[in-house]
Formats: C-alpha cells, sequence, structure tokens
C-alpha cells in the first residue's frame, strides 16, 4: 500500500490553481453610475411606500 503513496503527483493536473486567471472576474473593476433620473425615479417611488414598506 506505501509505494502507491510515491507515485508523482494526480493524473491529469495541469499545475496550480493560482496561477490561472478566473474568467469571471475582470481584471479591473468599474464602479457603476447612475443618472440622475433613475435616482429620482428610485427615491419617489421610497416616499410612495408606506413605513413598512420603506423598512423592507
Amino acid at each position: 500500500m506505501s509505494e502507491a503513496l510515491t507515485m508523482a503527483g494526480p493524473v491529469g493536473q495541469a499545475g496550480p490553481m493560482e496561477d490561472l486567471p478566473d474568467p469571471q472576474v475582470l481584471a479591473s473593476a468599474r464602479r457603476r453610475t447612475y443618472m440622475a433620473r433613475y435616482k429620482r425615479d428610485i427615491l419617489a417611488e421610497y416616499e410612495a411606500c408606506d413605513r413598512d414598506g420603506k423598512g423592507a
């Protein structure tokens, strides 16, 4: 049984995972920007809510 432990690493492993870039993560993050009209509409919707709606 100890002979099986002396084999080189797992079969088919290319290398360390930290060397591969993550395709889901952008290289540089971009800050979101919202137009004033969108912000105004969100605030108007919030103000139209009752007390329970504002807490949700």
